[in-house]
């Protein structure tokens, strides 16, 4: 038995956000990254893994808010440290949402966006930075986003969708949102969106929402950085695009400076389009994965932690960590029994130090 594929949906956006570098909001790697590092670590707060990141965020001006809810975290202020202001609505907070759908989607599977327990962590994980109604629905929106479109790729064999099969997931996602919104009485979500018929918040809706969305002309549309905005930006781009080229296209033609919503756009045309990766046979050599496949539980850690071997070859004991830290949910997603981020790091680093020594002997011979 030979695997010779694996979908890793954190590292197919991270690639994104480093192809499209110099097309994105600065630090979007760096916060999405840092967020994702909450879901390994036990008894953290969220802010704990922004903190070392803080002289960066304090050079930009779009990210008002995060910084100041770091100082409020860090002066030890009780309760939640978000801002709560109509300035408190900008799309960074988008960023700490991917991780967190990945990692309800691995733990829950499609049925993430319905779990109590998942809407009430996210609802305290953005009332960490963004406290207000809006943040707060925007992130749900984009949570659902997500979990539909991980949905549709599961169910495509994890292959790269087409455009329809993305508008199929867009449809939804946002009909997974509207309901779990209208179920707990979020009625002020339509003087939101006010670009959304109305009649998909209705209980006996029949309308499907890309062809109202289809609807909003590209004159209507800004590029913002205030969330309602980016969202609108992201979810019509994707219904008038084929692959993340287009995507960009359609964003960068609308008037506007705003960039904190571009991110989060391409993490979604990454993880509907971006193509499964290959194994680097060089470095996982076969018979040691075929070994490793005699024993279910290391599957994921042999078949995941190859960019990390990569790195610890290389020398780069950063990248190694880092890595083995945002893999971990991937593990999680395959429906393998948990373990603690700790013994699954562990036995990462075990489990590759039988595959470099390989390799090295493999070069010297």
């Amino acid at each position: 038995m030979k695997l010779t594929r694996y979908f890793t949906p954190y590292y197919l956006i991270q690639i994104v956000f480093k192809k499209r570098k110099n097309k994105i909001a600065p630090l979007s790697l760096a916060l999405m990254n840092a967020a994702s590092k909450y879901y390994l670590a036990e008894n953290s707060a969220f802010l704990d893994h922004f903190v070392d990141l803080e002289p960066q965020i304090a050079a930009y001006p779009s990210y008002r808010t995060l910084l100041t809810a770091l100082n409020r975290f860090n002066d030890h202020e009780e309760g939640p440290t978000g801002g709560q202001s109509d300035f408190d609505n900008d799309a960074s907070l988008l960023l700490g949402v991917i991780p967190f759908a990945l990692y309800e989607f691995s733990m829950r599977g499609p049925s993430a966006i319905h779990n109590l327990t998942a809407r009430t962590s996210l609802k305290r994980q953005i009332e960490a930075t963004h406290n207000t109604p809006r943040a707060h629905i925007s992130a749900f929106f984009f949570f659902g986003l997500i979990n539909s479109i991980l949905r549709a790729r599961r169910l495509n064999n994890d292959e790269p969708l087409v455009k329809e099969q993305v508008i199929a997931a867009l449809d939804e996602g946002i009909l997974d949102v509207t309901y779990q919104l209208r179920a707990y009485k979020y009625h002020n979500v339509m003087q939101y969106f006010v670009r959304l018929d109305r009649g998909i918040f209705a209980k006996n809706n029949i309308i499907k929402p890309s062809v109202s969305i289809a609807k909003i002309k590209k004159s209507e549309l800004v590029k913002s950085n205030y969330v309602v905005e980016a969202l609108e930006v992201m979810i019509c781009g994707l219904i008038h695009s084929h692959d993340e080229a287009s995507l960009l296209e359609f964003i960068y033609s609308l008037p506007g400076e705003g960039n904190l919503g571009i991110a989060p756009a391409l993490a979604l045309a990454a993880l509907a389009y971006e193509p499964t990766l290959p194994f680097n046979e060089e470095v996982l050599q076969s018979s040691t994965f075929d070994n490793a496949l005699m024993d279910s539980a290391s599957i994921p850690m042999n078949e995941m932690i190859v960019i990390a071997t990569e790195a610890a070859i290389t020398g780069d004991d950063e990248t190694c960590d880092d890595n083995i830290a945002l893999f971990y949910s991937e593990y999680c997603r395959r429906g393998f029994p948990l373990i603690s981020y700790d013994e699954f790091y562990f036995n990462a680093l075990e489990a590759m130090k039988s595959v470099i020594d390989s390799f090295i002997k493999s070069q010297l011979n």
